[in-house]
């Protein structure tokens, strides 16, 4: 039902829907969306048992998973590729990381069962305001424009990829003739 009520505001506040991707290209980016979120998932419970700064590691990185989910319905809708999803939200990780934090403090601050509750209830505003938000980039000197927070889950998923449907000419094992 998150989706409909993403329709349901896209409509309202841009108009129609913008997908003008073939069926291969949506279905490309969905696949690798999947998993490059299955694996910050299982980075951010890792993230959780280091000792010290562990929490704090792990209330961060969820942050950003949990803004993206939020923006990732907007993005879809106007027809954004995969690519160009994740370079924006790169480039505004200041703001991704504020933007997800009311989902992550509740999910892991709270009890399981209080947590999961008020997510449910925080999620649907959050993915309302993403619809209707313009994200700013930040910019200091103290700062890095831009972080690949996703780029141990990104070369994850290639090694996979590359192991399940190698390019043509490309040679997957490693070569023992040198």
């Amino acid at each position: 039902w998150y989706r409909d009520i993403a329709e349901q505001v896209f409509r309202q506040e841009k108009g129609r829907l913008r997908g003008n991707e073939s069926i291969a290209a949506i279905l490309r980016d969905e696949i690798y969306r999947l998993l490059l979120m299955a694996w910050s998932s299982i980075l951010s419970f890792l993230l959780s048992i280091v000792p010290y700064f562990g929490t704090f590691s792990c209330l961060f990185y969820t942050s950003w998973i949990y803004a993206f989910y939020c923006y990732d319905y907007k993005w879809t809708m106007q027809g954004w590729s995969f690519e160009k999803r994740l370079g924006f939200f790169q480039d505004h990780w200041v703001y991704m990381l504020g933007f997800g934090m009311p989902c992550s403090v509740v999910t892991i601050w709270f009890p399981q069962f209080v947590g999961y509750g008020l997510y449910a209830m925080i999620f649907p505003v959050c993915m309302i305001l993403a619809i209707i938000s313009t994200p700013v980039r930040h910019k200091s000197l103290y700062v890095p424009e831009s972080i690949r927070m996703f780029y141990p889950c990104e070369i994850i998923n290639l090694y996979i990829l590359r192991r399940i449907a190698p390019r043509q000419g490309e040679n997957v094992e490693p070569n023992t003739n040198s």
